[in-house]
């Protein structure tokens, strides 16, 4: 038995009509795990010995399916929780954090903890604390970012859904890359881990990654009825762009946004090439001047859970720059910064009062190869790669909109290009009814059988 074969809601179905056990599914993945993660480093804190599970066990629609947590915000209880840092090395969970009890609602067994760059803060998978985490498609590439663990464990088919969180693409980015489905839920959709009002808490969304719409339609729903995602879809009028933001887009994403949108017109929507809408420049350095701020918070967190200020070595250079920077900010700043975006959000409010669906390249060029020198670079040199490899990726996080990542491409060498969807707030229906349209009509590159060999 091959966890692979399957999505999560049929192996659900197939606990439930005694056709496997729970306890034999969770021995799968761990084999599976023994055999592909060594190549991957995908899962940092192994669960297999003592897996969480909700006291109603048999409850919640996908009771006994095994799932990965990312090692960043969601917590457990007596699990270590290190967000990908040094600092956090040592520190375990004291709770069953809110969107932790929402994947027990739905009845997984968390069986794990998966690998992230240091405090979410990089669209690539590097960690300085537990070593780059690996494309399952090829091992010298990156797996993406931060939820890298958890794309690259769903894609090598270790389990069949893994959660992650996006508070500037960073479940898109990796689904991109490693050729997984990722839904970043509108804001309020999933429940909050972060204090109402701050960066993260507007930004940040919990969910997972999977290989089908199905799985990722029913965690988004936990205990509760799914959205219907198998209802046909009315015609809608989708936006189509095809360059960067003032990034050169590698001609494999173009080519890859020219068939999803090839596909979604013949189903019979309205697909039109648009230019990007029109946004003041303040709000990209506002943008980015928060993230500072977001970082910072997660710093102090981090060092009121372990105890102790970070020291010397306990922080990357790319993180500590951050945190001086931060500490520069004042009140003013922060206020000029939050104005210019929601002035960012009131004009992409405008396009989307035209347009229904925002078709785009996920990333500016298919996954890159791993760069394990990539500490020595200088932060600002870091972080001006990331902008421009996830070009449209955080404008979801700052309007609050749901957005997908479309795995419907691959390159020449069988590299997985992911196609970007944005949609109104509130609209998460109408992104999953999409998806399972293109996942309907063959267009789909991943699910249940088709995942790299590996290990």
């Amino acid at each position: 038995m091959d966890p692979a074969e399957r999505d999560a809601i049929g192996w659900a179905e197939g606990i439930r009509a005694g056709e496997v056990s729970a306890a034999e599914l969770l021995a799968a993945a761990e084999a599976a795990a023994s055999a592909r993660n060594p190549a991957l480093n995908a899962i940092v804190t192994p669960l297999w010995d003592a897996p969480r599970r909700s006291p109603d066990a048999g409850e919640g629609p996908l009771a006994g399916v095994p799932c990965l947590v990312k090692d960043l915000g969601v917590t457990f209880a007596g699990v270590r929780h290190t967000a990908g840092s040094r600092l956090g090395a040592d520190v375990v969970g004291t709770v069953d954090s809110p969107y932790a009890r929402h994947l027990l609602e739905a009845g997984l067994v968390i069986a794990g903890v998966t690998n992230t760059p240091e405090f979410g803060g990089s669209y690539l998978s590097e960690s300085a604390l537990f070593g780059p985490t690996r494309n399952p498609w090829d091992l010298e590439r990156t797996a993406g970012g931060s939820s890298a663990g958890a794309a690259a464990a769903v894609a090598a088919g270790i389990v069949p859904v893994a959660h992650g969180n996006d508070a500037g693409g960073s479940l898109r980015a990796p689904g991109s890359c490693c050729g997984v489905f990722a839904l970043k839920p509108s804001r309020g959709r999933s429940p909050r881990e972060n204090p109402l009002g701050t960066v993260l808490g507007d930004w940040q969304v919990e969910h997972v990654l999977t290989r089908s719409v199905r799985d990722s339609a029913a965690v988004l729903a936990a205990g509760g009825p799914p959205p219907d995602i198998e209802r046909e879809l009315r015609p809608r009028r989708i936006a189509v762009t095809l360059d960067g933001r003032g990034a050169t887009v590698d001609t494999a994403c173009k080519a890859a946004v020219v068939k999803a949108a090839a596909a979604l017109e013949a189903q019979g929507h309205s697909v039109d090439v648009v230019e990007p809408p029109s946004t003041d420049p303040a709000a990209v350095s506002a943008a980015a001047g928060l993230w500072v701020d977001a970082v910072a918070a997660m710093v102090h967190d981090m060092e009121a859970r372990a105890g102790r200020h970070a020291g010397a070595d306990d922080l990357e250079p790319r993180t500590a720059s951050l945190l001086r920077e931060a500490e520069g900010r004042g009140a003013e700043q922060r206020a000029n910064d939050w104005t210019a975006l929601h002035q960012l959000c009131r004009d992409l409010d405008a396009f989307f009062n035209v347009w229904d669906v925002w078709l785009t390249p996920a990333l500016s060029e298919p996954p890159p190869p791993i760069s394990l020198g990539q500490q020595t670079l200088a932060p600002e040199a870091m972080i001006d790669r990331d902008e421009g490899f996830a070009m449209y990726l955080p404008l979801a996080n700052i309007t609050g909109g749901p957005a997908v990542s479309l795995p419907v491409a691959t390159t020449d060498a069988g590299l997985p290009i992911g196609v970007h969807a944005m949609g109104r707030r509130g609209e998460d229906e109408v992104l999953l009814r999409l998806a399972r349209s293109l996942e309907r009509a063959g267009e789909w590159t991943c699910g249940p059988g088709r995942v790299p060999v590996v290990g």
